[in-house]
């Protein structure tokens, strides 16, 4: 989309000359091609005048000012004036070169001069030019009233566009989303053109808006990993204000009530009545770290567990922050066991929030 490849037939200058002083020399342009490099020159230095460039570039006509140590002789290197849209560089010997970084959708003018720094002569090829293919639009995909979506993304480059239209535009909006695993993803949502909010995920994020017929939701991941999310659009959530989440996704397990047979959980909840269930797994000995990473998918959902997995669920409720703590005992454990447990936070905003998985090994004495 931004590069192109050009390739020439060696000159037959360079089979009879002195090599150290004979060059490829490549002018690209957005206007036309050049028979000479007398006349790139006299063009240039007409366009430079109109557009009062802020610094001089080195072409092969500046080669008996500067001599043949000049830097651009010694180097591949382009140099881009942005004030005349001019990329000028000498590829040596080489008769094949890509130019990079070029506007696509654009059409590029190149000329290719075989240059004798000796002599302060030149001989031009016959010009071509080429136009840069067009960056390929994203898909826009729709998005379903309160449909739980799961996307992958992988790679700077692989933004995902979606489109939601509520029935009613004054009816509120509540977009969630849920990172799967480590990694940050950047989420615009815009209206015509318009950035309405944005937001970078890292875990558990929600945005409320109101009063537009279309959003636009745009998802760029932030690291060159692979990832994945899940997010849902719904204006079936009918609250004033944002449900409150835990400040903290920690389960923390109680050194002192741990015994052959049962352990203790807490982990913080919200001051809202919501549903925590707890999950627990048995663990060999030789697979606790490798059970552990794996099962801190945070889009693992109670949907994807086992029957026998479900220790118990339980509704909770604290108007204080400060007392928002809730525990479960749990109990019927193997003594020297290693045990893999889960809490998940059943709201009604659609997605199940998932703690951080916790390992606990129950006492093999008592």
């Amino acid at each position: 989309m931004n590069s192109v490849t050009l390739s020439w037939k060696p000159s037959p200058t360079l089979l009879h000359s002195y090599q150290q002083s004979i060059h490829y020399c490549l002018l690209v342009n957005r206007w036309h091609n050049f028979k000479s490099l007398c006349a790139a020159e006299v063009a240039m230095k007409k366009r430079k005048k109109k557009g009062s460039p802020k610094k001089t570039v080195w072409w092969p006509g500046s080669i008996a000012t500067h001599g043949l140590q000049h830097p651009a002789l010694m180097s591949a290197a382009p140099i881009h004036d942005n004030s005349t849209s001019v990329w000028q560089l000498c590829t040596g010997t080489e008769n094949v070169y890509t130019v990079s970084d070029l506007t696509p959708d654009t059409q590029y003018y190149f000329d290719i001069f075989v240059v004798n720094r000796l002599y302060n002569t030149s001989v031009a090829y016959t010009g071509t030019f080429s136009r840069t293919l067009q960056e390929p639009q994203p898909v826009v995909m729709q998005l379903r009233d309160s449909e739980i979506r799961q996307v992958n993304l992988q790679g700077r480059k692989a933004q995902r566009q979606y489109s939601f239209r509520p029935r009613n535009c004054q009816q509120r909006v509540l977009f969630t989303f849920q990172t799967c695993s480590e990694g940050q993803v950047f989420v615009k949502i815009s209206n015509k053109g318009q950035t309405l909010a944005s937001q970078v995920i890292n875990g558990f994020g929600q945005i409320l808006l109101q009063g537009k017929s279309s959003y636009l939701l745009q998802l760029d991941p932030i690291e060159t990993l692979v990832m994945s999310l899940k997010m849902q659009a719904t204006t079936k959530y009918h609250k004033r204000d944002f449900p409150q989440l835990p400040k903290s996704l920690k389960i923390k397990a109680f050194s002192k009530l741990r015994t052959c047979n049962s352990v203790t959980l807490a982990w913080l909840a919200t001051h809202e009545r919501s549903k925590y269930c707890v999950y627990k797994k048995k663990l060999p000995e030789n697979q606790q770290l490798r059970a552990k990473l794996r099962d801190n998918d945070r889009c693992i959902g109670p949907d994807s567990r086992k029957k026998s997995e479900k220790v118990l669920c339980k509704y909770f409720q604290e108007l204080n922050p400060l007392r928002a703590v809730t525990t479960a005992t749990i109990g019927e454990l193997q003594p020297g066991t290693s045990y893999l447990f889960d809490v998940y936070l059943i709201g009604h905003w659609g997605i199940p929030l998932k703690y951080d998985s916790k390992v606990v090994k129950s006492k093999k004495e008592c």
